[in-house]
């Protein structure tokens, strides 16, 4: 299956001998992508399959089949067996030869999970309470541990433990020792939450089922166990995972259905600070302006992560930036209302030409510089009126606020900065429950509402095309409406996202817009075809 589209690029069928019945099909990839081996949950055979072109390789006997597994040069298969009526059973095959090496039949315990131990010579198979280690040479155990790991690092240092309780754990090889421990619910009844390293084995990806049976797909520090992220995921309870060794998308199988989600990659940088302070683009691609410890305002590299902090910028706190259309007027706002505002000038060097107290109160949502830097604009999260304020004097220029107005979900300057867009929750007509959601659009200078329409659902996010002619829109509905400045009329629109989109930013010189959702991804979009570049 191609991951990106979900198309089938090739399909499998197994023969049938003598009207056999094929029930559960077990697979397993080599190590190096080129060949599948497939078993039965009802016995007669392993299969290897071709993956270039489906074609089989080999095939031999085989017991019912519960799992599988390729050591690492690709040369040996172990197999768990299951067998209903007298027991469980564990085989290691050699797949180019198409034969049994050895079985050892009669296990106490049907075996939970089996694989090799990364650069030794054992392979282990694991039950609900032990964990055997066994000679690759005779299946002879050599070790007993009172662990089961589900998942074993690449270099076989550490695994991950699961137990049916919930409980998932980090175990130390060499000492034997839990070095985090975590509380993971797998879904309904006595089911295992499912676990998958990442490559590296730096992070680990965990699928957890509420009471409710909706999932969160939670991406992990392998360290510590510390959740890194976490996004909503399916319904119900998930039987297995895995994820993709180069693009790092997570693949979840569920009873009823499967389905891609986006992989964590891990940073080459991070910023010093957790907090949700933003930052701006500043005359180049790869340098921005950015909120750094303490408050202080740096100009930072994104390609290497270095930060200047110059001395003639004094700290800030919790802010936003906006910037002109030339880039060389920046804003800086204070996030509470115990500071106010920044000017940045930007024509020879940085340096800051103003700084003023807020006339606004409460916490802010997004500030917008007009193209020519004159005036911006800002709304507040708790407050119903949009800002416009003088720049170089910092005295509020106007107050906007629509028809039962509650807040302003986000702001932008159109019509070459003679109007003011915002996407505006509004109080429902009297008598009724709930609220609306609009785009409104107010000419500055009268400060009336010229144009409104109603909006299906909530808008989280606008961003103006640099001639100002067109915006962008999006929000909970996960689609990018491009809509025309004049007449709000929606000239594209196009599902963008799995999840709610939170910001937009439209390209200065080309018709390229990038969206960023709760998703956890970042794409970007060429407007002219709606194609997906990155």
């Amino acid at each position: 299956m191609h991951v990106p589209s979900g198309q089938i690029l090739k399909e499998i069928r197994a023969k049938r001998e003598n009207s056999q019945s094929l029930k559960n099909a077990v697979v397993a990839f080599s190590r190096d992508g080129e060949r599948i081996a497939v078993g039965w949950t009802n016995g007669f055979r392993i299969a290897i399959y071709r993956t270039v072109d489906g074609e089989l390789e080999n095939e031999w006997p085989a017991e019912n089949t519960a799992s599988l597994e390729f050591n690492e040069d690709d040369s040996l298969l172990v197999q768990g067996i299951h067998f209903p009526s007298h027991g469980h059973a564990l085989a290691l095959h050699d797949p180019v030869a198409g034969k049994v090496k050895w079985n050892v039949e009669k296990m106490n315990a049907r075996p939970g999970n089996v694989g090799f131990i990364p650069g030794t010579e054992f392979v282990f198979s694991a039950n609900e309470h032990t964990t055997r280690v066994r000679s690759i040479e005779d299946g002879t155990v050599v070790e007993t541990l009172p662990y089961l790991p589900y998942v074993i690092s690449r270099d076989g240092s550490f695994f991950l433990m699961v137990e049916v309780n919930g409980t998932v754990a980090g175990i130390d090889v060499g000492e034997g020792k839990k070095f985090f421990e975590i509380g993971i619910q797998g879904g309904w009844g006595r089911h295992l939450p499912r676990v998958a390293f990442f490559p590296g084995d730096d992070y680990f990806v965990a699928v957890e089922t509420g009471e409710t049976g909706r999932q969160t797909i939670e991406y992990r520090d392998s360290t510590t166990g510390f959740i890194r992220c976490s996004i909503p995921g399916g319904l119900g309870n998930c039987e297995d995972i895995c994820v993709h060794p180069i693009s790092r998308e997570v693949f979840v199988c569920n009873v009823r259905s499967s389905k891609v989600w986006p992989g964590f990659i891990k940073p080459t940088w991070r910023f010093p600070s957790y907090s949700s302070n933003k930052g701006g683009f500043w005359r180049s691609d790869h340098i921005v302006i950015s909120s750094e410890a303490e408050g202080k305002i740096g100009i930072r590299n994104l390609l290497t992560g270095e930060v200047e902090l110059p001395k003639a910028l004094r700290p800030f706190s919790q802010s936003h930036f906006s910037v002109s259309a030339d880039s060389t007027i920046g804003l800086v706002a204070a996030g509470n209302q115990l500071w106010g505002y920044v000017i940045l000038n930007n024509r020879n060097e940085l340096t800051e030409t103003a700084r003023f107290d807020r006339t606004d109160r409460g916490e802010i949502n997004k500030v917008k510089l007009e193209p020519n830097g004159q005036m911006y604009a800002g709304c507040l999260r708790f407050s119903p009126s949009v800002e416009v304020v003088d720049v170089s004097t910092g005295k509020t220029a106007a107050r906007l606020k629509a028809k039962g107005q509650m807040r302003a979900n986000d702001i932008g300057w159109i019509e070459q900065g003679q109007e003011i867009v915002g996407a505006i929750t509004t109080n429902r007509k009297q008598l009724e429950d709930g609220v609306d959601q609009k785009i409104v659009v107010w000419d500055v200078e009268t400060r009336k509402v010229t144009k409104e329409i109603y909006h299906p659902t909530s808008i989280n996010t606008l961003s103006v095309s640099p001639d100002t002619k067109r915006f962008a829109e999006a929000g909970f509905d996960r689609k990018i409406r491009i809509r025309d400045s004049a007449t709000l009329e929606i000239l594209q629109e196009f599902r963008a996202h799995d999840n709610e989109i939170q910001e937009l930013a439209w390209h200065p010189t080309k018709p390229i817009l990038a969206s960023a959702s709760d998703d956890l991804t970042i794409r970007i979009w060429d407007l002219e075809t709606e194609a997906c570049l990155k």
